[in-house]
């Protein structure tokens, strides 16, 4: 086979090595990868949201690979599933896979015949998909695609590609390989994110502040600011380009963003965006400096959602006209096991109006759907976006200026809404929507009420007030705890801060009585969603130490496996002087005894 300039020789079904290639260094480690391809070659489902590959992750590099996450930044795209794809770098094929679902011809390009394996592995069941092994320095493009991907791949461009301007030369790349109408879809990290400044490490070395002071040590990989990011699609030709942005980030996306989100300046889009926990995947111990949800709720105010976003997902095109037009602000999914539940939902503008749109698109039914023997899925096809202030934000605010007055009236405020508008027939039980009135669902509007959105879940059985209370306070604890210890020093768990706001807003119950009545039921209704281990998981939390991360103590901690980190750096740097000092010397004692005993070598 002859294509991109070279010639191929066919491997196995859909899969095709260039004659003479020479291999790609890249890689993740033999053992990884032989674990991965163990993984893929054992398992039946291997769709993009595969739960039994996901499942059976056990280090960062099975989860870049294998999460089902991975493929969110192809599934939200409205593009035409008719076009033809190529995508430069396939790596083990978590995006291809996404690729070969959506679109209906997918060549993925590999320099590593490892990792092109694995990923034609991954795509075995799709006969859209073909993967090509190929140096990508030997290629000569073709304009035959609509769609060039290019995700996680040109920042290692300089690594790789034998050029003056290497990144240049692979978006030239990109820009040779389409069609006049075609786009250019890059997924890259933002050298200016904002989950740097809080202290996590750069993606790709680990190293804090390195991206931010212009990769003064780390030679390897480059990443760009939004400016520099334009500049450079500009520069390939592409003169129109459009920016989403992910978050926590492209690799993991749970909430995209899109400009005209961002220009909302809105709480309510920046704690959408906060919900998912930025993470340093090559040091996962660190934690961020600073409240994530408090500091993305400035941050959106200022409008700069979009400018310090961990990520960017951009779409490049010749033509402003070629670029494909968003129905949404906002988009999210909820991926689960039980296939039914799995959500779409968004943000979008319709007769003037922002509505949340919330789909499930495996649901086979549109009648009452029952969720165990109490709970079912209240559907929400619709509703209006309120604008205001969170009520788990104005809990989080009061709680950590250790005001213990403000803090309970905040909860009060919670129940007398609660009272108002949520009470059953009886006056005593709750209406079975109420199920989901807990702080992160509740929304202060600009005169002061309270108003509940996305009550997504009913519970038929009989819930009472403390008992949506100690719910609510649970998942608000498990979300905020570290930030809360100053308003109750002597209590040590999130058992012991529940007990004391209980008491104190229902002090004729059994404080003890309703937290296990409580932790029975939400298990039940958590189990729905993962696996009763997970559910589980909820008592441990409840008993489990509070670490306060503002604690001078826990600095001290935390510096302290910092510099025993940089030790062990420093004396790994010093071996490899050592050697390479040892091999100076050998060399030079070899060349005083050539020149000495046998000049005549060369």
């Amino acid at each position: 086979m002859n294509i991109f300039g070279l010639s191929f020789h066919q491997a196995a079904d859909r899969f095709y090595i260039s004659d003479g290639t020479r291999e790609f260094q890249y890689s993740d480690g033999q053992i990884e990868e032989k674990t991965l391809i163990e993984l893929i070659n054992s398992t039946s489902d291997l769709s993009a949201i595969s739960w039994d590959l996901h499942k059976n992750i056990n280090s960062w590099a099975q989860r870049y690979h294998l999460s089902m996450h991975r493929g969110a930044i192809i599934r939200c795209l409205p593009i035409t599933s008719n076009a033809r794809v190529l995508e430069l770098g396939a790596g083990c094929g978590a995006v291809t896979r996404a690729l070969g679902e959506k679109f209906a011809n997918v060549d993925g390009i590999e320099g590593s015949e490892t990792r092109a394996s694995i990923c034609a592995s991954r795509c075995r069941d799709l006969p859209n998909v073909r993967v090509f092994v190929a140096d990508i320095n030997s290629m000569t493009p073709r304009p035959d695609y609509d769609v060039v991907f290019l995700v996680g791949v040109l920042e290692w461009s300089k690594g790789y590609i034998n050029a003056a301007n290497p990144f240049q030369q692979c978006l030239q790349i990109a820009s040779d390989s389409l069609k006049e109408d075609g786009i250019i879809v890059i997924a890259i990290e933002n050298q200016l994110g904002i989950k740097y400044f809080l202290g996590i490490g750069e993606d790709h070395c680990g190293m804090e502040l390195e991206g931010l002071q212009g990769y003064p040590t780390f030679h390897s990989v480059e990443t760009f600011s939004k400016a520099k990011l334009y500049s450079l699609a500009r520069e390939a030709g592409m003169a129109a380009v459009r920016f989403l942005y992910p978050y926590p980030d492209y690799k993991l996306a749970r909430v995209i963003l899109t400009d005209e989100a961002v220009s909302l300046r809105s709480e309510m889009i920046s704690y959408w965006a906060s919900r998912y926990r930025f993470e340093d995947y090559l040091r996962p111990e660190r934690h961020v400096d600073g409240n994530q949800a408090l500091i993305l709720s400035e941050v959106g105010k200022a409008g700069l959602l979009g400018e310090l976003s961990n990520s960017f997902l951009a779409l490049a095109a010749r033509q402003e006209a070629d670029l494909p037009d968003f129905s949404w602000l906002v988009w999210s999914e909820r991926p689960t096991e039980s296939q039914s539940l799995y959500s779409l939902t968004t943000l979008e503008r319709a007769d003037g109006e922002l509505r949340i749109r919330k789909l499930y698109p495996h649901l086979s039914s549109r009648e009452r759907v029952l969720l165990g023997s109490t709970f079912r899925l209240n559907l929400l096809d619709t509703q209006a976006f309120l604008q205001g202030s969170l009520v788990e934000l104005d809990l989080l605010r009061a709680a950590m200026s250790s005001n213990e007055m403000l803090f309970l009236q905040r909860i009060k405020d919670w129940m007398v809404y609660i009272e108002s508008q949520q009470l059953g027939g009886n006056g005593i039980h709750l209406k079975s929507e109420a199920w989901d009135c807990i702080p992160r669902n509740l929304v202060r509007m600009g005169d002061g009420r309270i108003q509940a959105f996305d009550q997504e879940f009913a519970n038929d059985d009989s819930i009472r007030m403390e008992d949506l209370c100690a719910r609510g306070l649970l998942w608000w604890y498990v979300d905020n705890a570290p930030w809360v210890t100053p308003l109750r020093p002597s209590a040590k768990t999130i058992r012991e801060h529940l007990q004391w706001v209980l008491q104190e807003l229902f002090p004729h119950v059994d404080s003890n009585t309703l937290i296990s009545y409580m932790i029975d039921r939400e298990n039940s209704f958590q189990t729905l969603f993962a696996s009763q281990e997970d559910a589980d998981k909820i008592s441990i939390l409840l008993d489990s130490p509070l670490k306060d991360i503002r604690h001078p103590g826990q600095r001290i901690i935390d510096l302290e496996t910092k510099l025993h980190d940089l030790a062990i750096r420093l004396q790994r740097s010093q071996d490899q002087f050592n050697r390479i000092r040892n091999h100076i010397v050998i060399g030079r004692v070899i060349s005083i005894w050539r020149k000495l005993f046998n000049p005549g070598l060369p």
